[in-house]
């Protein structure tokens, strides 16, 4: 058959011939050093997300089906197939919504390793007797250029600009990204792998709307892009359009936005964007972060002072966790507490600190954090640069938090690598696995190039005493 026209497709070809090519050798220190954190920060946050009360019922599902026991569920010893393993465990890393982000702006951010991470331990369990170096190759990789498919957008992928949700629908890309390079595909194999996750590819706000959903959606773009990479390995052929095409990613994904695809080609493997990954301060939405940091910069002046009023001024992306203000106010549920400012206020200024604590059933029904939520305005325009609180005293005293422009975890302000393996640390000591076992995975990162198998890693995050 001959090659039609439209066949010819330059930038995914670049980019296929980029990400076959590429290997732990060429990744500069700082790629390697990023791609290790993001390991960490999933393995990390994705044992918390254990604890979260859907994920026994996802398990559930996944327990009605049958397959081959190639993939560790994270924090257990049960196993299952590389694809339902991938839809368990990338729901887990967003249940908290405790995941990485790559910062667009202050106060933006777009997360990227809650795909990319599931699916490449997923895949390199499958294949086995995958190293630590191939695996954090296949993260950096994938990392990159989810971000070099982000960037193209400026802020045309927040809501109201768009109705496709990129975490998940541009996770989906960057998990067959991931598994492909597990996989040694070659560059018409990576070409397949994209367009096959093209036909995949989903995400929405509705779950954010409703309160409801949301994290599952991370866990189908994990499988969708597992499923993807092995398609693709057995030579199901794929579009090759899938990101520049006519109804390719951004035609189909985000079509209000005019996009210059050269941008996501630029210094391709000269400048490894996985670098600019950062890793939220506080289990929420990430516009909130400012808001916390400002709250507990100003709390040390309450000495205990009762508070009339709290009011917020910042940029209008902060309108995902202030709109409509009333529901903010009084969430429902898990989720509506995740995407609430008012919520994420009250509890910083209760108890000098934001936690997944404050997504218990106690906490929620607090009447005292209920009572301080309700006291919350939050103030947006469109020049506003950085996030102001003020709170308001009865006895009229008014406090004002300094101007904060990079939350904790954000790349000018990050988490070190210590506090990331304390989250581990207390993830697993919730779930009962045995503390020598979370340590000695901790170690196996830090050694990572020693690594000869990643599934030893999986194997020590599942043991539980009995």
């Amino acid at each position: 058959m001959q090659p039609h026209a439209t066949d010819d497709f330059p930038i995914e070809r670049r980019v296929a011939t980029h990400l076959a090519a590429t290997a732990w050798d060429d990744l500069p220190a700082p790629s390697r050093e990023s791609a290790l954190r993001a390991i960490l920060w999933w393995l990390a946050t994705g044992l918390e997300g254990v604890t979260e009360a859907n994920h026994a019922t996802l398990l559930r599902y996944v327990e009605q089906l049958a397959g081959p026991a190639e993939a560790a569920i994270l924090g257990t010893s049960q196993r299952t197939t590389a694809e339902l393993a991938g839809l368990v465990n990338g729901r887990a890393g967003k249940a908290w919504e405790h995941e990485d982000k790559y910062w667009v702006d202050e106060t933006i951010g777009f997360a990227v390793g809650c795909c990319v991470v599931p699916a490449a331990i997923a895949a390199a369990e499958a294949r086995g007797a995958v190293s630590g170096p191939a695996l954090a190759t296949a993260v950096a990789l994938a990392i990159d250029l989810e971000i070099r498919l982000l960037r193209p957008l400026g802020l045309g992928f927040v809501p109201g600009q768009a109705v496709a949700n990129a975490t998940f629908t541009l996770g989906t890309y960057g998990a067959a990204v991931a598994a492909a390079k597990i996989f040694s595909l070659n560059a018409d194999g990576f070409l397949d792998a994209l367009g096959l996750a093209h036909c995949q590819a989903c995400g929405n706000f509705q779950g954010q709307v409703e309160g409801r959903g949301v994290a599952t959606q991370a866990g189908i773009a994990v499988r969708n892009g597992i499923a993807a990479a092995r398609m693709a390995a057995v030579g199901m052929p794929g579009p090759r359009g899938s990101l520049t095409g006519r109804c390719g990613l951004y035609a189909m994904h985000f079509p209000r936005c005019t996009v210059a695809a050269d941008e996501i080609v630029h210094r391709l493997g000269e400048d490894f964007l996985n670098v600019h990954l950062g890793f939220k301060g506080y289990p929420c939405g990430v516009v909130a972060h400012p808001v916390i940091d400002a709250v507990l910069e100003t709390r040390a002046s309450l000495n205990g002072r009762p508070v009339q009023s709290i009011d917020v001024f910042g940029a209008t992306s902060l309108a995902i966790m202030a709109s409509p203000i009333d529901r903010k106010r009084a969430p429902a549920s898990v989720i509506e507490a995740q995407f609430s400012i008012p919520w994420a206020a009250a509890c910083a200024i209760r108890d000098g600190h934001f936690s997944i604590s404050h997504y218990d059933d106690a906490a929620q029904r607090d009447p005292e954090l209920r009572h301080l939520a309700g006291l919350v305005n939050v103030h947006m325009r469109d020049e506003a640069n950085g996030t102001v609180v003020t709170l308001t005293l009865s006895d009229g005293t008014v406090l004002e938090s300094p101007v904060i422009t990079g939350s904790r975890g954000n790349p000018k302000n990050p988490l070190p690598t210590t506090e990331i393996e304390d989250i581990l640390y207390r993830a697993a000591e919730r779930l009962g696995i045995r503390s020598a076992s979370a340590r000695r995975a901790v170690a196996l990162l830090r050694e990572i190039e020693s690594l000869k198998d990643c599934r030893d890693l999986m194997t020590l995050l599942g043991d539980r005493v009995a």
